[in-house]
């Protein structure tokens, strides 16, 4: 290992050493866990999840529109060829 010097708000150094004294370890392993948990890619995916969501959700409301239509024509269709009928 090598020594480095990083500068961090006292929040985050008040949290690395909370979060050693629980699990009995030093704040140096938490920000050692902390950099080899990191994955930029994770929060791009979780972006392109969140897009994803939105148009599924655009298109359902659409579909339910549509269908919601389809349904009204269909009962008026049936009413037309039942006065017809009559």
């Amino acid at each position: 290992m090598v020594r480095m010097q990083i500068l961090v708000e006292p929040k985050h150094k008040r949290l690395a050493e909370k979060l050693a004294r629980q699990s009995d370890s030093s704040a140096s392993d938490i920000f050692r866990r902390a950099l080899e948990a990191y994955n930029p890619e994770e929060e791009k995916d979780q972006q392109d999840l969140e897009t994803l969501a939105n148009v599924l959700n655009e298109n359902t409301k659409r579909a339910r529109r549509a269908l919601l239509k389809a349904e009204k024509d269909v009962k008026e269709t049936i009413a037309y060829f039942a006065s017809k009928k009559s």
